[in-house]
Formats: structure tokens, sequence, C-alpha cells
């Protein structure tokens, strides 16, 4: 993602980055500022992913003594944290890093309440089926807001390390991810994939029917976390504000309807056959020309004995059919002109006489 005031954050699955593209509803959002960033990544389910963020030399720390990164995934609202703290060697009057550091979110400590041991769980990208009825599964309702899901929220500010008065006790429940959702909670956004730390383990039994049960991803079993005895203030002033990058993960066929990648192009045709019937065309062509030419001798030849005076040739051709009104209309043009005929004065002959009588 591009950089802001020298801090970088990427999604990396299988150890390299993932391919950021840029929102393309970003102009036009009203809630862009200076401290947030938002690009889209495309994702399969399936995949290990970690979240890092790194601060490039550089970066001031200001009044600062620690970089706190919080990680927010789907529609929790609990965060995972990681903190890059001020290194020894800065100068004391600028506190600006000469080199780079960088810190990583790849799995979560969460307590199991039916075995009651704790575990890292790594984190990954899971399916997520879409139903079509009109009301809200037990998990969507436990699971709180689903506007969400599908993106990691990823927060970092510059704080000061504070002595709590009450140590804390930090709880974090497993709970299950949600496996679907209705359309209905999702408002028209096109969703696909989900965060999982349990994925399906199915072991068919027949070519028909498939029972599926659920199985932790257990990196390593933990010790119970030790109280918190810190808490992480942001900077008062500006320097304080939080940098916000939002990941929005999406598959393929997603990312293509939204205009972020560009749709699969269409094979090229194969030249030995683009080749085939480009000679087939002027061979085809010169075949219908050759045709039009023979019917229209047909035609022409035919129309020249019907007109001939040759009674053995003449008594081949075949009138053709007129319908009533053609026949009723010549019979009445032929009936004007006998009138007209016979409506002609008949002048009589003058006789002139020459004799002197």
């Amino acid at each position: 993602m591009p950089c802001e005031d020298f801090i970088d954050v990427s999604v990396h699955v299988d150890g390299a980055p993932l391919a950021e593209y840029a929102d393309p509803e970003a102009a036009d959002s009203k809630n862009a500022t200076k401290f947030a960033t938002t690009r889209y990544v495309e994702v399969k389910a399936g995949q290990k992913f970690a979240v890092h963020v790194k601060l490039l030399a550089g970066f001031k720390f200001h009044s600062a003594t620690h970089l706190r990164a919080a990680l927010y995934i789907d529609q929790e609202s609990r965060a995972t944290t990681k903190t890059i703290k001020l290194p020894p060697n800065c100068p004391v009057h600028a506190n600006v890093l000469r080199m780079s550091r960088e810190c990583q979110i790849e799995s979560r400590l969460m307590l199991d309440e039916k075995t009651g041991t704790w575990s890292t769980y790594d984190l990954q990208f899971g399916d997520l089926a879409v139903k079509d009825d009109w009301f809200l599964s037990d998990d969507e309702i436990e699971s709180g807001d689903v506007s969400s899901l599908g993106s990691l929220h990823v927060k970092v500010f510059r704080a000061t390390k504070v002595l709590r008065h009450q140590p804390f006790t930090y709880t974090a429940k497993l709970k299950k991810p949600l496996d679907e959702v209705s359309e209905t909670a999702l408002k028209g956004r096109d969703v696909s994939n989900n965060v999982k730390y349990l994925t399906p383990d199915c072991k068919k039994q027949t070519k028909q029917v498939a029972h599926c049960r659920l199985r932790y991803v257990v990196k390593t079993t933990a010790p119970p976390p030790r109280p918190g005895l810190w808490n992480y203030y942001p900077l008062d002033d500006w320097r304080g504000s939080p940098y916000e990058f939002v990941f929005h993960y999406r598959n393929r066929r997603v990312l293509q309807t939204l205009g972020c990648i560009a749709r699969t192009p269409s094979p090229p045709p194969n030249l030995a056959v683009k080749l085939e019937r480009t000679e087939e065309k002027p061979k085809v062509k010169k075949e219908n020309s050759q045709k039009q030419i023979s019917e229209s001798q047909v035609r022409f030849a035919s129309g020249e004995c019907g007109n001939c005076g040759n009674g053995n040739v003449g008594t081949n051709v075949v009138p053709a059919k007129r319908t009533w009104d053609e026949t009723k209309l010549e019979d009445d043009n032929d009936q004007e002109e006998n009138g007209k005929l016979a409506l002609v004065p008949i002048h009589k002959q003058v006789v002139i006489d020459l004799t002197n009588d």
C-alpha cells in the first residue's frame, strides 16, 4: 500500500505481499482523508496470511515512545495488536528513525473454553456462503455488525506507554466464524470470503453424501497471557491521529466485476484454422458468383422462349397464375378500350362532282 508518512502496511501470503488495486469508489468517498487509505486484494479460500506494518527510515516518533498497530478482522470489535518501540539509537532531539523497523500480525491468541487451553491460531481466508432467506442466523446475531465482512482494518498511531493502576486481564474466547450469511445482511455487497480460525475437515463416506466436522487450525499451544500492566495512549495533538489502512479482500470474479482487474481475454484463434478460412472465402465467393450468373442466364432464356413465336417452344411455357383481382382489372381495362373504339365518329365519304351540270 502507498506509504503514509513513512508507514507501509501490506498483506502477505506465502511470504510475499499481495497485489493491491485502487478502490473504484475512492473518489466518491466522503470519509477519504489524508490518514485513510483503501485498497482491494485478491485472495483464495485456504490461504494463510499475515499483516506487515513497516516503518521506513525517516519516520518521526515525535514525543511518542511506541508505535501501536491494531488489526480488526471482519466484523469483530476485538483487535489484535503489535507494538514497535522507539529504538535507543534514535536522536533525542528529533526521534527520527534511522533504519526501518517492522512488526507482523500472523496469528491470534485465543482461549478454547471446551478444553480450557490457550493456543495461537493462524489467520486464513475461507469461503462464505450467501443465503437468500430474510432471516438472520444465530451466528450472524452473535457476530453483530456484518457491514465490515470481507475487510481487514489496520490502525496505526503514535503512542506513549503509561502504567495501569490495575492489571488488565486478557480474555479472548474462541468463537466460531461465520460460514454463511443472509443476502439481506450484506445489503447488496458482493462478499464471498471471510477470515477463519476453523477449517472444515471433510471426510466423504459415499459418493453423494459428505459429512463435515470442524477442526482447529492450531499453530502452537501457548501459556495463558500475563496480566496487562501498560496502556498505550495516542498523542494528544494531530501527531496522535491514527493512520487507517483498509484492505477489502475479494476473489478474482468479484474484482473483475468491480473493475479492479481486467477480464480474461478470449484465446487467440488458431492460425491454421484462420488461414484455412481465409483461403476458403475467395473460393466460396467465386462459386456463389457463378451460381448467380447461371440462374440469371436460365431466367433470361425462359423469358425469350415465352415471347418468341415458335409454337413448339411456346407450348412448353407454363403461364403464370394471376389472382382474381388482377384478372378483373385486366378485363375492365379491355372493356374501356373497346368502348373508346366504339365512340370514335365515322366520317362520311365526301364526293366531289367534277361535271359541268
